[in-house]
């Protein structure tokens, strides 16, 4: 069935407001040594391509398999994300460059514009792959951590670094109140992420990615 694995607009309803994505307790800074901190060594832009494990829950609905997140050119930046059950039956192939996004193709079960609109909100926040940004830069009071918050496009998100300004620790992000999504980076190895879990929490979807190569 088409909608197999969507939640109806009806339970999209029921749930409206229910997601609280925005980091609390915010500062402004005014502190210009922390001005630099918005393009740190992670996904944002030091790879030409990376292969997870990957796994993709909504409800009750689990699909596995691996995910290739490749640089296809740098000016513009083009990617492609392509995940593929290990038996090589491709669940969806994407191409997003900073001013379009196109599903070059998908298993008909998840062809939902929708669900399409919130994946492509997912990876413009985890690609930082925006035709422009204007950012803020805060500090948490009690933790320390900077964060970065800014406008892109229709996208507004959060990102949040470690105290020591370092490391970043997760991405917030949102266009509507159904794409909001909530994305934390861990297990860094040489300045890029080896785990990533992507939070849809609005529909009940989650994206789990360990790294396999680079």
């Amino acid at each position: 069935m088409k909608n197999l694995f969507f939640v109806s607009l009806l339970g999209f309803l029921l749930m409206a407001g229910c997601v609280s994505i925005k980091p609390k307790n915010l500062t402004r800074s005014t502190s210009g040594d922390i001005s630099h901190i918005d393009v740190p060594a992670n996904l944002l832009g030091n790879f030409n391509k990376a292969l997870y494990t990957a796994t993709l829950d909504i409800k009750k609905h689990h699909l596995s398999g691996l995910m290739l997140i490749k640089k296809m050119d740098s000016v513009p930046e083009v990617y492609r994300l392509v995940f593929a059950n290990e038996f090589g039956m491709t669940y969806f192939d994407l191409e997003m460059k900073p001013d379009s996004f196109k599903v070059i193709s998908c298993f008909e079960p998840l062809y939902n514009k929708a669900l399409i609109k919130i994946l492509e909100t997912d990876y413009r926040l985890l690609l930082s792959c925006y035709p422009k940004i204007t950012s803020t830069t805060y500090q948490q009071e009690k933790s320390r951590q900077i964060i970065i918050s800014g406008d892109a496009g229709k996208i507004k998100f959060w990102k949040t670094y470690s105290a020591t300004r370092d490391t970043l620790l997760s991405i917030a992000g949102k266009s509507n109140f159904a794409d909001a999504a909530k994305i934390n980076l861990s297990s860094y190895s040489k300045g890029f992420p080896t785990k990533i879990i992507i939070l849809n929490q609005f529909i009940g979807m989650q994206q789990s990615l360990q790294l396999l190569s680079k």
